[in-house]
């Protein structure tokens, strides 16, 4: 037989590739060019022999690809965001490619956006946010803040600090006004 031939996509397929992945280490397992579009063809046809008949056995099939797919692809998303958090190490992405490598990307922007505040906060050049004081102008019941913390719930006529993430909202929306 000449050439290499292609293993057919389906669960066969990703169950191997799960388990190099997960026993690479912290390499990458080089997968197929084409994986996403052979597994996009692969689901088209499960989801068109759903169509003509409900299989149970059709329906594992797709729900058991689907997850093996979820999992190789989340545990290289967990190899890369580790990578992308020791770069100033130094990071060989020799064993990226296509998204892995844009995925890589984009995380390393943010880590190095994230280094530099930090710099930018250890020397110095930047101030942590105060918070402001605020009379309240209408009652308002407990909420969770852009931050996730719980604020609230005030009364008219309170007068607290608040974040000026908080604060920018509420004198908007007439809810406070500055009390400095």
């Amino acid at each position: 037989m000449g050439g290499e031939e292609k293993e057919e996509m389906g669960i066969n397929l990703l169950r191997r590739l799960l388990h190099e992945e997960k026993h690479s280490g912290n390499k990458l397992v080089s997968l197929p060019d084409d994986l996403t579009q052979r597994a996009s063809i692969y689901i088209s046809s499960l989801n068109a022999r759903l169509a003509k008949s409900m299989e149970l056995e059709t329906l594992k099939a797709k729900e058991s690809f689907k997850s093996a797919f979820h999992e190789l692809i989340t545990h290289r998303m967990r190899k890369v965001l580790t990578r992308a958090s020791y770069a100033d190490l130094g990071t060989d992405t020799s064993d990226m490619k296509g998204w892995d490598l844009t995925f890589y990307e984009i995380v390393l922007s943010h880590f190095d956006a994230q280094r530099r505040r930090m710099d930018d906060l250890l020397e110095g050049r930047v101030q942590m946010h105060k918070n402001k004081k605020v009379r309240i102008l209408k009652d308002i019941p407990q909420y969770i803040g852009s931050d996730k913390k719980i604020y609230g719930p005030f009364k008219k006529d309170d007068v607290l600090e608040l974040p000026d993430e908080e604060l920018g909202w509420l004198v908007k929306n007439n809810f406070a006004e500055s009390a400095e």
